[in-house]
């Protein structure tokens, strides 16, 4: 979780020179301290508007393959665990469902070649929602890093193969 004040930090699947990449991207949305009714005194961002939502679940173990985003978009995983890769690289991304499962997704066809590959592989289903930019606009923000962002590196002792 981002503290509040901080600017807002996500690992964006983007591309680069026609192939996928993974970066750490500081989006223009800062925390802010929430004021609503129901959350308030928690931490807020404004995430801007979006087209439509899509709710997908995989069962566990699932591998969604070689792929580029359908649209730029955020992803939301809600549960679960997603390993994500680029072809070419050792970069990746370890996305565990919740607090810290917001990504962005933008290797679209148009921008990439290849796209990415997503594998589920925890013990249980994988719950994300989808949620697309307007137009395919992209939110204003500035590339930290190549690689994803602290809360998606994989941790030293963790395997993302499911087994133990």
């Amino acid at each position: 979780m981002t503290s509040r004040g901080a600017p807002l930090t996500v690992t964006a699947i983007s591309a680069v020179d026609g192939r996928s990449t993974i970066e750490c991207w500081q989006l223009e949305a800062p925390v802010q301290l929430s004021t609503v009714p129901g959350t308030e005194g928690g931490s807020t961002a404004s995430l801007g508007p979006i087209t439509s939502a899509t709710l997908t679940t995989v069962p566990a173990g699932f591998d969604g393959g070689l792929h580029n985003a359908p649209r730029a978009q955020f992803v939301s995983f809600l549960s679960g665990l997603a390993h994500i890769t680029v072809p070419g690289s050792d970069e990746e991304a370890v996305v565990e469902g919740g607090i810290n499962g917001l990504i962005i997704a933008v290797d679209t066809p148009d921008v990439s070649k290849n796209g990415h590959r997503t594998i589920f592989p925890g013990n249980t289903p994988t719950a994300a929602l989808e949620l697309p930019f307007p137009e395919g606009k992209i939110p204003a923000h500035k590339v930290l890093h190549s690689g994803p962002c602290p809360a998606h590196r994989r941790p030293k002792s963790c395997s993302t193969s499911g087994s133990q």
